[in-house]
């Protein structure tokens, strides 16, 4: 059956609830936080796009691959399922020293340890329906999968807990509350641009218009800096403009951090749209990007990241 990416994300992700209702501690890790393309405010709610879906069987992330590191992939063609496979990627310098882990975990799924690769998929037969194939799956691996990331000495690390996925149940029903917003089809691309390393995410549902309010000395100056605004800010090392190095940062820095350095590194009170589009920064950042309508993006951005960066740095 011909489906939108959004209807095979609720249908996959029904059918896990499902499940788990018949698997009494049985979870799995959704995607966890929005990126620059309103993925996961759109109803895309496992990391991937609008041709792959990519169920995380762990906590773990891989910064290399952008998911978790073990998980349950479908990829799509013309609206319809066109491969299912498990996947083990485990690239980046945190997971690497883990080889022995991951060795019992591609034994399990009968895939062959090659030494040096960090990547590895299996294909799983395709059953009559997503469901049977889903269940299929999990029924054959999931529970000895638990019990390995179970057995080692970083299961806090490794194991979806029951408080992890309530916080993902709750940051779906905050989507579904408001209603998931239409992606432009031409900001969909074939690679997720997430780094899930983390499973907490910076932003947890506060809303930005926050009001605290409350009588002289109850805390109110305390908790902006102590609680709310290391959410919505970054320790990442803003560089001087005239050094080399500003070209390492905006090659790994994001959208929102090279318009920030621009703003911080500005020497102006009050910076307008043309002064962030025309500094250096944001000039190296356009040569190396994608985004073809940057002027949208600094008008959506550059009134908060005003403040948040003179609040910081005044």
């Amino acid at each position: 059956m011909n489906k939108s990416i959004q209807e095979w994300n609720e249908e996959v992700f029904n059918l896990l609830i499902e499940y788990r209702s018949t698997h009494p501690g049985f979870t799995f890790a959704p995607r966890t936080k929005d990126d620059k393309k309103g993925r996961f405010s759109s109803g895309l709610w496992f990391q991937g796009t609008d041709s792959y879906l990519f169920v995380g069987l762990t906590a773990l992330g891989d910064s290399n691959n952008k998911t978790k590191t073990i998980g349950f992939v479908l990829n799509f063609k013309d609206g319809g399922i066109s491969r299912a496979y498990v996947e083990v990627a485990f690239g980046c310098d945190y997971n690497r020293p883990r080889a022995e882990y991951f060795k019992k975990v591609l034994e399990l799924f009968d895939i062959q340890w090659q030494e040096g690769k960090y990547k590895y998929s299996k294909d799983l037969p395709m059953q009559n329906g997503l469901k049977k194939t889903l269940y299929s799956f999990l029924d054959l691996y999931w529970e000895n999968l638990y019990a390995i990331m179970s057995s080692q000495s970083e299961a806090a690390e490794l194991v979806v807990t029951e408080e992890r996925f309530a916080k993902y149940l709750e940051k779906k029903r905050a989507v579904m509350q408001r209603g998931p917003i239409s992606i432009q089809t031409d900001l969909i691309v074939d690679s997720d641009d997430e780094d899930e390393e983390e499973v907490e995410e910076a932003y947890t549902g506060i809303p930005l218009n926050l009001i605290l309010y409350g009588p002289p000395g109850t805390g109110k100056t305390y908790k902006l800096r102590t609680k709310w605004l290391p959410l919505f800010t970054s320790s990442a090392v803003i560089p001087d403009p005239g050094e080399n190095t500003r070209n390492d940062f905006v090659a790994n820095a994001s959208w929102w951090q090279v318009i920030a350095a621009a703003v911080a590194t500005s020497g102006k009170v009050r910076v307008s749209v043309d002064d962030i589009f025309s500094s250096q920064i944001v000039q190296k950042k356009l040569a190396i990007s994608n985004n073809n309508n940057v002027r949208a993006t600094l008008c959506a951005k550059e009134a908060w990241l005003f403040l948040l960066v003179k609040v910081q740095y005044r």
